[in-house]
């Protein structure tokens, strides 16, 4: 297996028209790894169904000559009380599934919610941002990389525009505060960007714990009119930020040689949505 190892997450397939995404809608598995192969890819995303056992998703993948790459998986948890872990069980299967999948890296990420401040009002701006809440979310993190590492699995701290993970600072307070043997880096490369972070600078730092990175493209004019704007979240995707990988404005090559050729890496193009 070569050290850069490409594979795409599906999300385009289940994208609305409002800037959001509905799992309930696209395609169902057999026909969506149809659509992943004429596309080109020949690994995806790993998210098996709900409800279905990890061999039987395997199977499937093996059939369609699709193999698993990282998956995604999110952390609850009460605005009041950041450090309060909610779902660690969820967190322990999802593991264990990528275990068994034969992956060793899982994207960790804080959950979305369309009433959020960085949502509902001004996303990528580091809206409300807040150092105590930042120390809780370490605690809430370092619970939830306990729960994946038991599986012998390593979470990829994952920052994502809408969350209270956004900025390079809380990228960099949170990696920094974790310890390294307990959480690696995935980062997003549209997403960061969108929050105004140095991305050479964050993928130079933090190297050696990256496992996985969402490789995306913007279209840079309507991030500029947006950030101006300071616009919500909903409202910037469907303005058109998003731009299939290649067709942006990133100069995504020159990211990507900040990371080692010879350190294995997958490389996950991803488009949340693209304007008709």
């Amino acid at each position: 297996m070569s050290a850069r190892m490409w594979a795409i997450n599906p999300i385009q397939w289940f994208a609305t028209p409002d800037g959001w995404l509905d799992p309930t809608s696209g395609p169902e598995l057999p026909a969506l790894l149809e659509e992943i192969k004429r596309a080109g890819f020949d690994a995806m995303h790993a998210a098996a169904p709900g409800g279905m056992a990890a061999g039987e998703y395997a199977e499937l993948l093996a059939q369609a000559n699709v193999r698993p790459a990282p998956g995604y998986m999110t952390v609850l948890h009460d605005d009041g009380n950041e450090s309060a872990l909610s779902n660690s069980d969820d967190l322990k299967r999802a593991a264990a599934t990528h275990a068994e999948l034969g992956l060793s890296d899982m994207f960790v990420a804080l959950k979305m919610h369309r009433d959020h401040p960085r949502v509902a009002e001004h996303a990528g701006q580091g809206y409300l941002a807040d150092h105590a809440r930042l120390s809780r979310l370490v605690e809430l993190f370092a619970r939830a990389a306990d729960c994946v590492v038991t599986e012998g699995v390593r979470p990829l701290l994952h920052p994502h525009v809408g969350t209270w993970i956004e900025t390079e600072s809380e990228t960099r307070y949170i990696l920094d505060h974790v310890p390294l043997e307990a959480m690696g880096f995935g980062p997003d490369l549209g997403h960061l960007t969108w929050s105004g972070a140095d991305i050479p600078s964050l993928l130079h730092t933090y190297a050696d714990r990256i496992g996985a990175v969402h490789i995306k493209d913007i279209n840079l004019s309507v991030l500029e009119s947006c950030r101006r704007a300071s616009a919500p979240y909903r409202a910037t995707v469907t303005q058109g930020l998003w731009a299939p990988p290649g067709k942006g404005g990133l100069p995504l090559a020159e990211y990507l040689s900040a990371l080692s050729a010879d350190k294995p890496v997958w490389l996950i193009s991803e488009v949340d949505w693209v304007a008709e």
